[in-house]
Formats: C-alpha cells, sequence, structure tokens
C-alpha cells in the first residue's frame, strides 16, 4: 500500500500509541520531495511534543528506505529512534539498510541491528511474553487478565455482560454467563487460565488486554457447581466478587478490588501488511450471541 492510503486508513486515528510513545505518520508533499514516502514522528504521549521524526521513501510493495532521521538531543539515548523503526515494521512494512546511509545513520544500524544485516526486524515481544514479564517484576500476588475493544477498564451498565448474579441470587449457576441481571460486575479470566494452551478464552480476539493483580485483604470465593450460599470473607479480608469454576474458570469482581498492572495492545494480530484487503472482521463470540 502506498503511504497515501496509509494516511486515509488511519484518517481518523491522528496519533497512535506504541511501546510508551505516541506516533503521527504525515504523508510527503509530493510537489517538495523527490520521491513518494511519509514521515514517522515520535511524541511524548502526555505533553504532545515533538521528540523526533524519521523520513522513509516508499520502494513499493510495503517496502521503505530511511532517508532521514533526527532525535531531539534532550532524548537521545532513550530509544526513540529504535522504537520508531519498531514501530513502521509493526505495521508490516520492511525497512531495508539505506544505501546511502550517513555515518550517525549507519552507526545507528550498525549498533542495533549489526554490520552485517540489511532488513529491520522488530524485536516486539508478544502480548503473553509482556504480561508473564511483568508479573515476574510485581512477584507474587494473584493475577487476572481481561479483553476489551476500546482502551478502557471498568465497571458500566452498558457493557453486555455488565451485571451477573452472585452465587445466592436465585438465577445463579456456575454454567450460566447472566445479563441484565444480579450485581454490576466485572469478568477476568485468572492469569494461570489464559497461559494454559489447552484452556479456550474467549473475546481473546479483541485488540486490548489488561492484567490486574488482587489487592491485599480481597477475597474472591471460589464458587462451585451446586453452591447457592455466599459465604463471608476471612477475617482481615473482604469479599470483593467470586472465582467460578465454570469452562474455562472467571474471576468475577463486584468491586473494583485490584490494581492494574499493565495495558497491552495487540499489533500482530491487529495490523495485517497494507497491501491486504482487510474486509468487515469475522463477527466476535459476544456479537454472536446477540445476534448483531
Amino acid at each position: 500500500m502506498r503511504a497515501q492510503e496509509f494516511i486515509v486508513e488511519y484518517k481518523e486515528q491522528q496519533t497512535q500509541s506504541f511501546d510508551g510513545i505516541d506516533f503521527k505518520i504525515t504523508p510527503l508533499d509530493a510537489a517538495q520531495s523527490e520521491h513518494a514516502g511519509f514521515i514517522v514522528t515520535a511524541l511524548d504521549p502526555n505533553w504532545g511534543k515533538e521528540l523526533g521524526y524519521v523520513v522513509f521513501a516508499d520502494l513499493g510493495n510495503d517496502e521503505l528506505d530511511p532517508r532521514d532521521l533526527s532525535v531531539d538531543e534532550r532524548y537521545q539515548g532513550q530509544g526513540i529512534a529504535k522504537t520508531m523503526y519498531d514501530y513502521v515494521k509493526s505495521l508490516g512494512y520492511t525497512i531495508h539498510r539505506s544505501s546511502d546511509q550517513t555515518p550517525a545513520g549507519k552507526g545507528f544500524w550498525d549498533k542495533h541491528r549489526g554490520e552485517e544485516t540489511n532488513i529491520w526486524e522488530a524485536k516486539v515481544p508478544s502480548v503473553k511474553d509482556q504480561i508473564i514479564a511483568d508479573v515476574a517484576k510485581h512477584g507474587a500476588g494473584e493475577y487476572f487478565v481481561r479483553f476489551t475493544d476500546m482502551d478502557k477498564l471498568g465497571f458500566s451498565g452498558r457493557q453486555w455482560f455488565g451485571q451477573t448474579p452472585d452465587v445466592d441470587h436465585p438465577k445463579f449457576d456456575v454454567d450460566y454467563i447472566g445479563h441484565g441481571v444480579g450485581r454490576r460486575a466485572l469478568w477476568f479470566y485468572p492469569l494461570a487460565t489464559y497461559l494454559d494452551q489447552n484452556k479456550t478464552v474467549y473475546a481473546s480476539e479483541q485488540p486490548y488486554a489488561w492484567l490486574v493483580k488482587l489487592k491485599p485483604g480481597a477475597w474472591l470465593q471460589t464458587v462451585r457447581r451446586g453452591d447457592t450460599q455466599a459465604r463471608p470473607a476471612p477475617q482481615g479480608q473482604e469479599r470483593v466478587g467470586i472465582l467460578r469454576m465454570s469452562d474455562p474458570p472467571a474471576a468475577i469482581f463486584f468491586k473494583p478490588a485490584f490494581d492494574v498492572i499493565g495495558r497491552y495492545y495487540n499489533y500482530a494480530d491487529q495490523h495485517q501488511r497494507h497491501g491486504e484487503v482487510k474486509g468487515r472482521p469475522a463477527p466476535t463470540l459476544f456479537q454472536r450471541i446477540r445476534g448483531d
């Protein structure tokens, strides 16, 4: 896909976040440039300040040649240039080593990809690998994972599964999903369930994944088939939801008794190569249930 087509495709989203930095892509002015291409600008996600930019020439067939690179001297040495390259690579482009690199450009490329490498391959860890790394960093505890179609996490009556019966509700059943009945709720998968390759986790096709950790003093009542009583929490703890032993298991919070450890965007699944026609995405499980 040509750079201009890429800009049209993303015209409703002026910036996009990647690895903690916001990015904006601007097509080169054909009247002022000797080649087709675009400029990638890195922006501070909090203040929108420009951190640096890289200019790419479009060689066709989703192949790019870097022509100019600059990072504000106040932000040099923080990996911003590398992240700009990795971001463009994540969009499906192949970045070639320029045939007329400046000494600075050659030094940058050799440092990050080696003297013998002529293609830039992004080293972006998968969502699962990022989650595993964050769990290791934050230590022991009870972790849970949730998927969403938007960059938001919270209790809302507008969510299709925004209400769920508690164990003592007449309509409660371990295998009953619940909709519009019971208490305001937020669903998660236990971390072990998410990491188990033999388990099917629904809604995992959504672009955003969230990792949360149960707050100290919070307690989820484990509920199995046949249970009908809401038990009080152990001394010194507060009952904040249930851990429903369905297949797959589900952690259902009735109170926001968790800390958000990480929010992740699934670039690998959400971005196809730009020459492909995406078409309308297949309906999700929840859309099929609703009959959308």
